[in-house]
């Protein structure tokens, strides 16, 4: 990235008010991670950890196959 390009990242963060994005920015240059997965209800935290076991196990289904046996399920 060139001094220019820099300057026009400057000038950006310097315009926006959105706190999240800057507390990333701030989080990824002094090279600490936000840990949203801390921030995660236990719930929702399970299904992922469960999805992406299934995934692993490729114990998945194609999105038109579980699309068809709603639109089938729900006439």
């Amino acid at each position: 990235m060139n001094k220019q390009e820099k300057n026009e990242l400057i000038d950006l963060i310097s315009k926006t008010d959105d706190d999240i994005l800057l507390n990333q920015i701030r989080a990824i240059l002094e090279g600490t991670q936000m840990v949203f997965w801390d921030e995660l209800n236990p719930a929702l935290k399970h299904s992922i950890q469960r999805g992406l076991e299934q995934s692993i196990r490729n114990d998945v289904k194609p999105h038109s196959e579980v699309i068809a046996h709603l639109r089938k399920q729900f006439k």
